[in-house]
């Protein structure tokens, strides 16, 4: 990688780039890995499954249940390109590309061609209280996988889970999908019903102060039917349970 930002760090579930400018990265490189209590805990439920990752930035949760699950599969889905990239690396590194699929895309409620990713930080995102130009060569510390749809910035495609994972030719199961999406997580759910309704795989979700903006739902020209949508509602009816919290996110289990 072209940056000397980016840096090659040894864990204990194999070797991994990061930047040592985002919050992700510093914390493998201060405390051993990202969420290591998060991926210990999704590790009990890949079940040598298919794993969907869905804004799976720099790919630290696929590598790990990769690791802990040698019969596991991977598609991992994330809409910067920078990330996409050092997380390919990453698994070229493993020797886990036979094992893994990346797309370079954005998940939500529908397959739409070319939408906008924002061309800036928020003012918490960019850790400077103040919004701030995406640069990923830079000597401020960043929240990288803070960036969220939007305007301005990069250009990307679309897809739902259903486009790809509906096929009555797929055999895999799948067993496991995890949810970072910087407030579209109702739209990636949305996008995979009846993947979910068929699969019932274990869903693990992030739930934070971050929801559907304007500017996003200006962009996506969401209907009604995608901003009421709810995540809860729609898993409790179809045989759902809530299992816990842990952090910001919400485990759900058929």
């Amino acid at each position: 990688m072209n940056n000397n930002n980016v840096v090659l760090v040894d864990t204990e579930y194999g070797s991994i780039y990061v930047m040592k400018n985002d919050i992700i990265g510093l914390e493998i490189l201060n405390k051993g890995y990202h969420e290591d209590n998060i991926v210990k805990m999704l590790s009990k439920y890949t079940d040598g499954g298919m794993v969907i990752d869905i804004g799976s930035n720099i790919g630290s949760t696929s590598l790990a249940l990769m690791t802990m699950d040698k019969s596991c599969k991977v598609r991992s889905f994330e809409p910067q390109l920078y990330l996409a990239q050092m997380q390919k690396e990453t698994m070229k590194k493993n020797e886990y590309l036979d094992r893994i699929r990346i797309y370079h895309n954005a998940v939500g409620h529908k397959c739409i061609r070319s939408i906008t990713l924002s061309g800036t930080f928020n003012h918490i995102d960019s850790l400077e209280g103040r919004n701030s130009e995406i640069n990923y060569d830079d000597n401020h510390l960043r929240n990288y996988g803070g960036i969220n749809i939007g305007q301005g910035g990069e250009i990307v495609d679309m897809i739902t889970i259903d486009s790809i994972f509906c096929d009555i030719e797929m055999v895999e199961k799948v067993s496991l999908i995890k949810i970072d999406v910087e407030g579209a997580e109702s739209l990636a759910i949305y996008g995979a019903r009846e993947t979910i309704r068929k699969h019932k795989p274990v869903i693990f979700y992030e739930d934070n102060w971050k929801k559907i903006t304007q500017e996003m739902s200006s962009v996506l020209c969401l209907t009604n039917d995608n901003i009421v949508f709810d995540i809860t509602l729609f898993l409790k009816e179809i045989g759902y349970k809530q299992c816990k919290k842990v952090d910001d996110n919400w485990l759900w289990i058929y």
